[in-house]
This record gives C-alpha cells, structure tokens and sequence, in this order.
C-alpha cells in the first residue's frame, strides 16, 4: 500500500511536469526548465521506490514524509474478548448480588441508635414469629405435620427409646459421643450462663469494631428472649413428668418435662450460626455439636427428657432461630419486610377462615 500511494504521488510530479511543457511557449529557456521538472519527477519515483524496498537488496525501513500513516478497521477494532457488553435487560444471571454477610461490617453503629433498633426488631420479630400460623401456605402445613407427626410416633414409644439408650451405655463409642462429649456440651443449653458471655461478645465487638460479634451474639440473645418466653409457658401449661419422676411416659402431672429447653437452645444457636457459616463443612461441625446435646438430654443422668420432649424443642429452636437469622439478614440488605399482621400475601398453596351469614359460622377453606 506505501509503495503504490508513492507511486502515484510520483507519477503525479512526472504529470505536472509534461502539461507544463505542453502549455509553455517553445523556447530554449521553456525547454531547460520543463527537462528539469520532468527529471526531478523521474528522481524522486525512483527514490521513493528504493525507500519502499523495491530495489534490489533493498530492506524495509521506515516511513517517509511521502507515507503518512494510515489507520484500518482492524488497528481500531479491539479485540472481541476486551469489549464489555451491558447485560440485558432482565438478565440477572449478570447483575451483582450484594453479600449479605459482607454487611455486617458497613461501620460501628452508635450505642444508642442500635439498641434501639434491636428492640424495634426485636417486637416486630416476637409478633412476626408467634402469628406464623396466620401464614402457613400448603407446603409449611405439610411440613408442621410431617414435624407433628414424627412427634407423635416418638410419643407413643418414649419409654422403649428411653430404656434402650439406658443399654448403650455398655458401648465405647456411645458412651464417648453421647454420655462424655455431649455431657461436656450440655451447659451451651443453660440460658442463664450463655447470656453473659453473649453480651460481653456483644460489647467486645462493639468495642473492637469486630462484625461478627457485633452480629451473632445478639441474634442469640434476641432468640433466647423471644423463644424463652414462648417455651417456659408450654413447659407449665403442658406439666409433662419427668423419666426422674418415674411416673410414665405418658404422665402429665405437675412436671415441665416438655419441650426441652436445653435443646431448644441449642437448636437455636446452630441456625443463626450455620446462617452466618455457610461452608458445607462448618455447617455439619455445627449441627454435629447440637445433635450430641440433644441426644444428651435423653440419656442425661438426671433424667431430665423423654425423647419426644428433645425432638419438639429441637424443632422449635431450629425454625425460629432460622427465622429470626433470616429476618435480621433482610434488614441488613435492605430488603422490605412484611408486616406480621400482613396475611393476605400467601402463595397458591394456602388456608383461610371465611365468616358465613346464613346459617351463621365460619367456612374453613385448604388449597394446596
């Protein structure tokens, strides 16, 4: 391309040259003076076509004044790997997630604004939690049964399961997970020695500016409070016996045997932690330490819980500890909460009471 733009500029000087000849008047001095031009015309075509390496041995070298540079669609067309396309419109495949466990280091709050804060969420938590019936779609209704009924099952068997991990404690293995680990676990269940140390985590975090004690010890307190003051009434009203009192499985009289409150607890603590660590393998740890617990409690040597009693409160402290994670998660990334009252959002699957004029009543409706 450089050698033949120089050849037309050359060939355009040898051009300008003969038209000046034809036009001048024939005269010696016209004549010298045209000879010249077309001879300086021939000098330079043959010079840019050397500088070009179209002489013999001739290399590249660079540029003339005569090349100007040039650009292609190819010099200014980046590659296609470095272009940046915007996502489409609805594709959130492409659109950035915010972490909502990053959140929780967006700064230390003031005392007195986050206190009260925690007890806005607080009230709002305790009332979104104890009306959840109001809210149960078909697939929470079949989920509260399979819990029930599994309930129910143990129930009708306490006494047997109780009696048969009594006998285990002949095993090595059984008696180093259940009866020494867990009995070394049990007092993580003891709200009134968890408490404290979950406060001065609290207050550490605040100090030391550390989001993750600033997060999780109050998540737990907050849940001991309003799970506590939901347990402790079921645990007078139901006056379940203990297997200490040697009164039966089935003996309703005057104890608060149901539902266990060191599993509850514990149950509670492994949702809201198993929240925050999400590793498949932290998970497990985490759940493992709760599960020795529990199981603990059966076999306890005080005879402190039939295994029905374990299985409601372990349920118990895992729904509303997830609830109460999962709440907390939502203000954090700013997602708008419903209100607890708020029932007339339920999915397809769900259940209402319709009041009914003639004959007067109520109309209970299930769709799933």
């Amino acid at each position: 391309m450089r050698i033949a733009k120089a050849s037309r500029f050359a060939v355009g000087v040898a051009l300008a040259a003969c038209a000046g000849e034809r036009a001048s008047a024939v005269s010696p001095t016209r004549i010298r003076s045209t000879s010249t031009r077309s001879l300086r015309g021939l000098v330079a075509l043959s010079l840019v076509l050397l500088a070009n390496g179209a002489g013999p041995g001739a290399g590249p070298v660079a540029a003339s004044a005569l090349d100007p540079p040039t650009t292609t669609l190819a010099d200014s067309t980046p590659p296609l790997g470095s272009v940046e396309l915007p996502p489409a419109p609805g594709d959130s495949s492409l659109q950035a997630t915010p972490d909502p466990l990053a959140l929780r280091g967006d700064g230390r709050p003031r005392p007195t604004t986050a206190s009260w804060k925690a007890a806005k969420a607080g009230v709002s938590d305790l009332f979104y939690l104890y009306t959840t019936p109001l809210r149960m779609s078909g697939l929470n209704v079949l989920e509260t049964g399979a819990v029930l009924g599994t309930g129910v099952a143990l129930y009708s068997v306490d006494g047997e399961i109780e009696s048969g991990f009594r006998r285990s404690r002949e095993n090595g293995v059984y008696r180093t997970l259940v009866i020494d680990a867990g009995g070394a676990l049990e007092p993580l269940g003891l709200v009134a020695r968890t408490n404290g140390w979950l406060a001065g985590a609290a207050v550490a975090g605040w100090v030391f500016d550390v989001p993750l004690l600033r997060t999780i010890p109050v998540e737990m307190i907050e849940s001991n409070l309003i799970v506590g003051a939901l347990r402790q009434p079921l645990q007078r009203l139901s006056r379940r016996s203990r297997p200490s009192d040697d009164a039966g499985s089935h003996s309703f009289g005057g104890g608060q045997s149901f539902p266990s409150g060191h599993s509850s607890v514990v149950c509670e603590y492994a949702a809201i932690l198993s929240h925050h660590f999400r590793h498949p393998a932290a998970r497990a740890s985490i759940w493992s330490v709760a599960g020795l617990v529990c199981l603990q409690r059966i076999d306890d040597p005080d005879k402190s819980h039939w295994p029905s009693d374990v299985w409601f409160g372990a349920a118990l402290g895992a729904y509303s500890g997830h609830t109460l994670a999962r709440r907390n998660d939502e203000r954090r990334r700013g997602v708008p909460q419903r209100r607890w009252y708020d029932v007339a959002h339920r999915s397809a699957a769900e259940w209402s009471i319709t009041p009914t004029a003639e004959p007067v009543g109520f109309t209970f409706h299930m769709k799933f």
